[in-house]
């Protein structure tokens, strides 16, 4: 009886999200240069996932792989000396040649679309968003980014139908 409640109030959990998420398509970047999207950024903000506890430090590096891309994620848990975690996944590219729609597989069967919502032109800063609006990243090649320029993403992103009191700004050293 305990197995059939706890199962039942995951899926009215889960339906009841599947409810609150905006549909519409979201805009992108016009088309990303995939090597230049390739080497190391700094995650200077994103919406926490339960997996990942409190990161700080966190980089992802991004390079090719036997198949495909590899994205590498480090960070350290509860504080900046707190225990280093890396995990790797598997990204492939839904619409190569435009390069917005990205798959990245951490453990088969769990797979998370993002799409590049924002890339400057120089590569110095990039956005990436889930299509329903449920998690964000905001990159930068450097520790930190000016912020007048945070501020115009998080207003950007807010625009596009996020829950921008979700995004936590991530601390670098």
């Amino acid at each position: 009886m305990k197995r059939i409640s706890l199962a039942l109030s995951l899926v009215i959990l889960l339906a009841g999200c599947a409810t609150t998420r905006n549909e519409d398509p979201l805009p992108t970047a016009n088309r990303v240069d995939i090597e230049q999207m390739s080497g190391k950024w700094y995650v200077i903000g994103s919406t926490p996932s339960i997996f990942q506890g409190d990161p700080y430090n966190a980089t992802q590096t991004i390079r090719r792989a036997e198949r495909g891309f590899e994205i590498t994620y480090e960070y350290n848990v509860n504080a900046a000396s707190g225990e280093l975690k890396t995990t790797t996944s598997q990204m492939m590219i839904d619409n190569p040649g435009i390069n917005t729609d990205w798959q990245i597989v951490h453990t088969w069967p769990i797979q998370t679309d993002m799409k590049v919502l924002h890339v400057e032109p120089d590569y110095s800063v990039a956005v990436l968003g889930h299509p329903n609006r449920t998690r964000v990243t905001i990159l930068s090649r450097q520790p930190e980014i000016d912020a007048p320029l945070y501020s115009d993403l998080i207003l950007k992103l807010q625009n596009m139908g996020y829950d921008v009191g979700l995004i936590r700004r991530v601390p670098q050293r």
